[in-house]
This record gives C-alpha cells, sequence and structure tokens, in this order.
C-alpha cells in the first residue's frame, strides 16, 4: 500500500533503536494504518517497548501524541487501544479542516501586510526548489510551515486549537504515505492560488482556494485508506 516516493516508517520497528518517540510515533502509526494492530487492538506498553526495541519512556510520550491526534483511545483501566481508521473517519477530518478555513482565511486576510506576502513567497520559493531537487521530506516541512504561517494569523483560539489538532493529524498521515512528485507539483499550483489570494486580499477567493487544496488533498490521500 505504501506506494508513495517518501520511505514509509518500518512495519517492524527495525532500526528504531535510540530514536525519539517521533519515529516511534510514525512506526506504530504505520503499523495501526497497514492493519497490524486491528481497530479495538489494545496497545501495550511492554509489547510495544519489545516490538520496536525501545524503552517505555518513548513509547509513552508516541501514544500521547497519538491520542492527541485521534488515532488512539486511553481508557481508564484499559490503556490505550487502537481508533478505527477508515476513509470515513478521514472525510471527516479533511470536511472540518475545510470548514474551519472561513475563520482561518478571514482572519489571514485581515491580518496581511507585505512582511506575510514576503514570507509565503519565500517559503513557496523553497518549495518549488525542493521539489525541483525531489527533496520530499524537506517539501513536507516547508509545506507545514506555509500553512502555519497562514493559521498562525487565526484569532479565535479554539479554531486555532482545532485546526492544529487536525493539522497534526493529517501531517502525521503524510509521514505514512509520503507524496508523490507529482501530487507535489499540484500543491505548488495550489499554494500559488492561496498566496495570490491572500497578496491581493481577496478574502473569497483565499477561502475558496483553501477549500479546493483540502478537496485534492482528501482525493489524494484517500487512495491510500480503507473503505471501512
Amino acid at each position: 500500500m505504501l506506494t508513495q516516493t517518501a520511505s514509509p516508517a518500518s512495519a517492524s520497528g527495525e532500526g528504531l533503536g535510540g530514536t525519539s518517540y517521533r519515529r516511534v510515533h510514525k512506526a506504530i502509526l504505520a503499523d495501526i494504518v497497514n492493519g497490524v494492530y486491528s481497530p479495538g487492538a489494545r496497545l501495550k506498553v511492554a509489547e510495544l517497548s519489545k516490538r520496536y526495541g525501545l524503552s517505555p519512556m518513548p513509547i509513552r510520550e508516541a501514544l500521547q501524541q497519538l491520542q492527541g491526534e485521534g488515532f488512539v483511545i486511553m481508557s481508564p483501566n484499559r490503556g490505550a487501544s487502537v481508533r478505527p481508521i477508515d476513509r470515513r473517519f478521514v472525510a471527516d477530518i479533511y470536511e472540518v479542516r475545510s470548514a474551519l478555513y472561513t475563520i482561518i482565511y478571514s482572519d489571514a486576510i485581515k491580518g496581511a501586510d507585505a512582511a506575510l506576502d514576503e514570507a509565503l513567497v519565500a517559503i513557496q520559493k523553497r518549495f518549488d526548489a525542493l521539489v525541483e531537487r525531489g527533496d520530499i521530506a524537506a517539501c513536507h516541512e516547508q509545506n507545514r510551515l506555509l500553512h502555519a504561517t497562514i493559521e498562525a494569523l487565526c484569532r479565535n483560539r479554539e479554531v486555532a486549537n482545532l485546526i492544529a489538532r487536525y493539522s497534526n493529524l493529517t501531517s502525521s498521515l503524510r509521514d505514512v504515505f509520503g507524496y508523490n512528485l507529482d501530487r507535489l507539483s499540484q500543491i505548488s499550483e495550489e499554494h500559488w492560488m492561496i498566496i495570490e489570494a491572500i497578496r491581493a486580499r481577496d478574502a473569497g477567493k483565499a477561502i475558496a482556494a483553501a477549500q479546493h487544496h483540502v478537496r485534492r488533498a482528501f482525493e489524494n490521500m484517500s487512495q491510500y485508506i480503507p473503505e471501512n
């Protein structure tokens, strides 16, 4: 299933010894998505430590992050268990992101200035240069930076907290699935549409461009997610 250009996390956890909890997080999530851990399965720290060859501390940190993103459920006296991840779950996340963009991009236009314009253009130019070099991991980081720069202008704290959660969730899935170069080229076009709308201070176009970006992202992501 993991056929994208970026290297997926090892399903066995091989080579994870001594790495940070972020690497463990990626490996556990890859195993969840690939069905190693079925929906509802308990994730026991001792068993995970043995599987990934790590001490309990990074395992617990990874599980906490996965809980925050919505991939894992923590229950009293039961510990962590796997939440079902299917296309409906992912569709709901992207639908919420699209709805939140109405507020976020309205605020972004209100708070936009020449410094923001320059920052967004600089980030996107770096993104495009990295696409040309085929540096997909670095593209992923610039993609996150572009959205974070825009989302930082959101004045509604509840919306800001929600978009941060859902952005982390979809970003974590991207860590597993990666991108191919065709999708990165599409992302570049979509980003420039967003940037030009912000530079024109056109809230309607900015919101429409951002929501178009979300739809295309879901269409691409959904091919890797089972129906149920």
